[in-house]
């Protein structure tokens, strides 16, 4: 009763590419440039023994997991954009997370602390004043 002359339908529409959503592609693009972030910037002349790199590799793993997350639902089910948009939402948040922290240490010299920060951190004239002992 099984027909073997039907070909396998793609789950992902005509719009897959290798039986995987396009946007599945991208964080899977991301999450290899993040790989490739991590590996750069490695310092390798710091790390001494084993257990430095595998410190590293430990480091390395969550983080590109997370940006797989996403690729991975979209892998499962491809209609989840429409299917379960929220759960595509969070997952998509919970890799910009972890891009906007790869983000961050190139952009941290061009980006400037708010004003009312800046004054918040510099204390007064008058109360960095304090009596002396002797003043009592």
């Amino acid at each position: 009763m099984h027909d073997d002359t039907t070909e396998a339908r793609v789950p992902g529409g005509p719009l897959a590419v290798g039986g995987l959503h396009p946007l599945a592609w991208v964080f899977i693009l991301l999450a290899l440039a993040d790989l490739v972030w991590f590996i750069v910037n490695a310092g390798a002349a710091q790390m001494s023994s084993l257990s430095d790199y595998a410190f590293y590799g430990l480091q390395i793993l969550p983080a590109v997991g997370a940006v797989l997350f996403p690729a991975a639902l979209l892998a499962r089910h491809p209609d989840a954009a429409t299917r379960m948009p929220v759960l595509l939402l969070g997952t998509s948040l919970f890799a910009l997370v972890q891009l906007l922290l790869i983000l961050a240490t190139p952009l941290a010299p061009s980006v400037r602390a708010p004003r009312w920060q800046i004054h918040a951190r510099r204390p007064a004239a008058s109360s960095a004043r304090t009596p002396s002992v002797g003043s009592v």
